[in-house]
């Protein structure tokens, strides 16, 4: 049985990775080469870096920041922005990635030749979608689907080859308040190829939510690995004492320390802290 992946989103605006509220408000985090080296030292399963700033001034990719990114992520590593040909395409694996991610919009007749030249491995279909159809279709960082065609352009982007659909939530982006698992059931039982489920992440409660009640093969998050340093691990236990096996994520195993329902390490009790103080320890030898 394949394990369920774990991803972090890099999100990046005229070169800086950002925090992102509702597809609209951007916080700085920082240098993007330094999140991923984070996201790969704490245990995540895959990295998606996005550059909005790439579709937004139709520039095309930043090779240099991916081969940047990429000399630091001993993960997959998925870019999105400003991709629309295949010499394109090219550069970007050329930089490091693995696989090229691409919007609502995309060409037929690019998948056709990605699929051709890399497999459809390589290849992952985003839809952006909202629920208001004040802003479907007038989008902020790319073209955003209505809700209620999510399923439907999903299909086509299968049909049309792509190995990955994306579905990412413009109204709950930032949010902390949970992925909309209903849509995620939605789209995975009609796809016969790997979904991913972006947006709303806030404790790893919503991604085992997610994995209970979908078929969704991955759980993208972005604002809340920024938060603290242990994160992506924190989950990951976490995640594992709910029933769902992940990829080890090494280093740490936390089996003894108490976890609080937002991931952060608990301070044991009194009486354990006591204790140690009566625990011989042996001289070290050298």
């Amino acid at each position: 049985m394949l394990l369920k992946r774990l991803g972090g989103t890099i999100l990046v605006r005229d070169g800086v990775a950002v925090q992102s509220f509702g597809f609209s408000r951007h916080l700085p985090v920082g240098d993007p080469k330094i999140s991923a080296e984070f996201l790969n030292r704490w245990g995540i399963d895959e990295i998606c870096l996005l550059d909005i700033s790439a579709d937004r001034s139709q520039r095309g990719p930043d090779i240099e920041m991916i081969r940047e990114v990429a000399s630091s992520a001993f993960v997959p590593l998925c870019y999105g922005g400003g991709v629309s040909t295949l010499d394109q395409v090219r550069q970007i694996i050329a930089a490091g990635a693995d696989k090229v991610l691409v919007r609502s919009n995309l060409n037929p007749k690019l998948v056709n030749d990605v699929v051709d030249s890399f497999g459809a491995q390589a290849l992952v279909a985003c839809i952006d979608y909202t629920s208001d159809l004040d802003v479907a279709n007038a989008p902020l960082d790319g073209v955003v689907v209505a809700r209620e065609n999510v399923v439907e352009q999903a299909l086509l982007f299968e049909k049309q080859g792509v190995g990955e659909v994306m579905i990412q939530s413009v109204d709950r982006d930032g949010m902390a308040s949970g992925l909309d698992c209903q849509l995620i059931y939605e789209v995975a039982d009609r796809l016969q190829i790997p979904v991913i489920a972006v947006g709303g992440v806030g404790t790893s409660a919503h991604v085992a939510e997610c994995l209970d009640a979908t078929e969704a093969s991955a759980v993208f998050v972005g604002n809340v690995l920024n938060h603290f340093e242990h994160s992506v691990m924190l989950m990951k236990k976490q995640l594992q004492r709910l029933g769902h096996e992940l990829r080890p994520s090494g280093r740490c195993s936390y089996e003894l320390v108490p976890i609080s329902s937002d991931d952060r390490l608990l301070k044991r009790s009194e009486s354990y802290l006591d204790d140690l103080g009566f625990i011989k320890v042996e001289r070290e030898v050298i």
